[in-house]
């Protein structure tokens, strides 16, 4: 598993991953690969947001802990996005910010987007949509 040892690139990368290289990413992947390509920055978003959640471990935090519940509220998320006329990816998403911070739900909000739209069908708005439940649960865990 990759180790950021650095406190101050820890730092640096928790708040450029989000506000600075995801949306360059997707406006760039968007200016020069139009609509052919989303899946190649799906895979980018994804990657750094997985980045951005290696970046939040502390040698305090207990690690195991911490990914299971990211795994089971990331479940939850694509779940929900089954049940008709009732989308709970956000309020799980913001619930999870509250409980383990921004940078763990900007995975959740990103990863289970991805996820799900593996049965709702990619698309061109799948990065764009990765990028703005990932801001959601970082910005409430913020908050």
């Amino acid at each position: 598993m990759l180790v950021i040892k650095n406190r101050n690139f820890r730092c640096i990368l928790k708040i450029a991953i989000p506000f600075l290289l995801i949306p360059l990413a997707v406006l760039i992947s968007n200016f020069v690969f139009g609509k052919v390509h989303y899946l190649l920055i799906s895979l980018i978003v994804a990657a750094l947001a997985v980045l951005l959640f290696i970046a939040g471990f502390e040698k305090k935090q207990v690690g195991s802990r911490r990914l299971v519940l990211a795994a089971v509220m990331t479940a939850l998320c694509i779940v929900g996005r089954f049940i008709p006329f009732f989308k709970p990816v956000t309020a799980i998403t913001v619930i999870a910010a509250l409980y383990l911070g921004g940078q763990t739900a900007f995975l959740i909000g990103a990863i289970s987007a991805l996820l799900s739209n593996f049965y709702f069908g990619q698309g061109p708005w799948t990065p764009f949509q990765m990028m703005a439940f990932g801001l959601i649960g970082l910005i409430a865990g913020y908050i």
